[in-house]
């Protein structure tokens, strides 16, 4: 069985670093980015099954980024965790290809079953066993 590969896009390297932690706690494989040119090189390079995005980046936005892997690969989900928590952000999160969106501070609780399910979905849709 493999292990989940998650690619975290995140600006901010405290934030980056706790959620790197806590997904690798939780034994997912954790790739990071904190720039969409640095999320870019990574896909290309690695096949991650779940992308978590946040909506501020130094070189562009989430939702565009969100927008650009739906084109690359269509069927990896995408979580959303961001600070913007109007209901018209979170809705134009999951217009733009997400399939989830949790606001920070997101509870480490809240994020580990978000992350699971989505994995679980994805992995059942697919046919595939993953570890969780």
């Amino acid at each position: 069985m493999k292990i989940p590969r998650i690619l975290l896009v995140e600006d901010h390297a405290d934030t980056r670093e706790l959620m790197v932690f806590l997904l690798t706690q939780a034994n997912y494989e954790v790739l990071s980015a904190g720039c969409v040119a640095e999320a870019l090189i990574l896909l290309k390079k690695e096949d991650p099954d779940l992308v978590v995005l946040d909506s501020w980046l130094p070189d562009g936005n989430g939702l565009e980024l969100c927008k650009h892997l739906r084109h690359l690969t269509p069927t990896t989900p995408i979580l959303f965790c961001s600070g913007l928590a109007y209901e018209a952000d979170k809705q134009e999160a999951l217009t733009s290809g997400a399939h989830a969106y949790l606001v920070k501070p997101v509870d480490p609780n809240l994020l580990y079953s978000t992350v699971a399910q989505l994995l679980t979905t994805t992995a059942e849709s697919k046919g595939v066993a993953t570890v969780l």
